[in-house]
């Protein structure tokens, strides 16, 4: 699943690229689902001169309460925000979202904490390089933790990770420290 934007901010070429690698890697079992408030068929164009087959990906713009059960239908993320000196202050809300429901995330470095936080466990995700040159390698990376025995407990892991460090007492926290 990825829930976002493309361009600006997003990769845009290099996410529709990253997407047609997955259908690669995957295969026929792999479905894709976008929830982007962008042109759908602007979308689905970018999917199709990518080479992705546009039949086994869904694109929409839900509502904020319903993306949760798209989230839970899924069995990854991706976040597709660009790596830029600014990023290493962000701290994408979405990524909050994935871990909530126990996703791990398909991101690249030097975003916010949220890259140390997958570095630092490892079935909260895969970091992949600027360059793209390891996106199979973290595929397999992806593969294995959604086919692990232990897939139920991952889930529960990625949870905590949310709780940890999305809980809405550190900003509260901080507000008062700032603020006092």
């Amino acid at each position: 699943v990825y829930v976002g934007k493309f361009g600006d901010i997003y990769y845009k070429e290099e996410a529709f690229a990253i997407i047609k690698s997955a259908f690669d890697f995957f295969g026929a079992s792999f479905f894709m689902i976008i929830l982007s408030p962008q042109n759908k068929q602007e979308i689905l164009d970018a999917l199709e001169k990518s080479g992705v087959p546009i039949s086994r990906v869904f694109v929409d713009c839900v509502p904020h309460p319903e993306i949760p059960n798209y989230l839970s239908a899924s069995d990854f993320a991706i976040s597709f925000v660009k790596p830029a000196n600014c990023r290493k202050f962000c701290s994408p809300i979405k990524d909050g979202e994935y871990w909530a429901v126990g996703l791990p995330i398909f991101m690249t470095e030097d975003i916010g904490d949220d890259s140390d936080i997958v570095k630092a466990n490892e079935i909260s995700g895969y970091i992949f390089n600027h360059d793209f040159s390891d996106l199979n390698k973290g595929f397999a990376h992806m593969q294995k933790i959604i086919s692990s025995d232990s897939h139920a407990e991952t889930i529960n892991k990625n949870r905590a990770i949310a709780a940890e460090y999305r809980n809405f007492s550190i900003a509260d926290q901080m507000y008062k420290t700032i603020l006092g």
